[in-house]
């Protein structure tokens, strides 16, 4: 799921294009997402939320709130037959 969002081409954006190849990094035991802008976002427990939360964003065009994610982070588990 996450390779798709990652790789998907926008407009104006050739097939060689590997700006968004490492869009994920972690610091000082948190991980963060880097936005097209440049924007480091976080921190993150783990890299998978750092991952569900750049799913949310992009899908919602909105910032979730931490009650907000956490569903969404179940939902998206559920969904994927990996809920704990």
């Amino acid at each position: 799921m996450f390779s798709k969002l990652l790789k998907k081409k926008r407009s104006g954006e050739d097939a060689s294009s590997s700006d968004r190849s490492d869009r994920f990094l972690k610091q000082d035991g948190h991980w963060y997402f880097r936005t097209r802008e440049g924007f480091e976002v976080g921190p993150f427990a783990n890299r998978s939320d750092a991952q569900y939360a750049l799913l949310y964003f992009v899908e919602s065009h909105d910032w979730p709130t931490e009650a907000q994610l956490k569903d969404f982070i179940e939902g998206c588990k559920l969904m994927a037959g990996s809920a704990a």
